[in-house]
């Protein structure tokens, strides 16, 4: 009589190389992802600035603070006109540590995809990338920049 367990055997052992030949997607890469979200937003408080796509106006020249109780101020400044948008509001990482969010007082949410080197990628209002040439990274600057927004009477 043959034994039954002999190929079993193989396929298993077979399926626990392949889980751990390929860690990245096994429980090492929550880790990795932790790691880059740290280092991009770490020693609160920072400073992110960049300027984005506009679609009547050479671009949005975009400051957003990370203060390290959570909340966040950021300013946008549409280029060649005279319009300032500022606001205040608390943000969170995403459980994955991938995705920034960002809940203004005034009820709207903004996304950003953490990236390596201190780069937050702006995101669609659904979270997802921007299918763009054009540029849509905030850099960290190398110095916090406070802004400074007038109490509401």
């Amino acid at each position: 009589m043959k034994n039954a367990w002999g190929p079993l055997s193989f396929l298993m052992a077979f399926l626990v190389f392949i889980a751990y030949a390929h860690p990245q997607t096994g429980s090492n890469a929550a880790p990795e992802l932790a790691t880059t979200a740290r280092a991009t937003i770490s020693e609160l408080p920072a400073t992110f600035i960049g300027v984005l796509p506009c679609a009547d106006c050479p671009g949005i020249r975009y400051q957003l603070n990370l203060l390290p109780n959570h909340a966040f101020v950021s300013r946008m400044i549409y280029e060649e006109r005279a319009g300032r948008f500022d606001e205040r509001g608390r943000w969170q990482l995403t459980s994955d540590g991938k995705t920034l969010v960002l809940q203004g007082k005034r009820g709207e949410t903004e996304k950003f995809a953490v990236r390596a080197g201190g780069v937050l990628r702006k995101l669609d209002i659904n979270g997802h990338g921007i299918d763009s040439g054009l540029n849509y990274d905030l850099k960290r600057a190398p110095k916090f920049t406070p802004i400074e927004i007038p109490t509401e009477k």
